[in-house]
């Protein structure tokens, strides 16, 4: 199958395949997160099969200090494997105090159980010497306890 083009030619059939994924991957709203777990309660269970891709959401607000990364203790990588981090804004576009969603995009690697703890850190709380000065804003964990079947 082939396209016209704008100056009256045709596009390859390459060309046109990869045009589509193009479109496809931009118009998904970005890499494959596999199935999505998210939940305002501070432990989730996730049932997963070997080999498929899940993301953990967190809602996050830069503006306001929220920082999440994955804490200790790390996931065992005989069952999990990490497969990536990506954020969506609120809006289309950036606009200072607006959040978002953080996903975590895990690959479940082999059958067993382990958790995935996520900490959301505002400045300087965690790991810091000192506090920082000014209003504090709490530490939160969230504790996925994942099962790859």
């Amino acid at each position: 199958m082939s396209l016209p083009d704008s100056r009256g030619g045709t596009r390859s059939p390459l060309a046109v395949a990869v045009l589509t994924l193009l479109l496809t991957v931009s118009c998904s709203g970005g890499p494959d997160r596999g199935e999505v777990f998210s939940s305002d309660r501070t432990s989730v269970g996730v049932g997963v099969e070997a080999g498929e891709r899940f993301s953990l959401a967190v809602r996050e607000n830069a503006s306001i200090g929220d920082r999440w990364n994955v804490h200790t203790p790390k996931p065992d990588p005989a069952v999990v494997e990490a497969a990536g981090r990506s954020y969506n804004s609120d809006s289309e576009e950036p606009v200072p105090g607006s959040g978002g969603t953080r996903y975590f995009t895990f690959r479940a690697v082999g059958p067993g159980s382990t958790q995935i703890v996520l900490r959301n850190c505002p400045r300087g709380l965690c790991g810091a010497t000192e506090a920082p000065a000014g209003p504090k804003k709490a530490v939160v964990t969230a504790t996925y306890e994942v099962t790859v079947r």
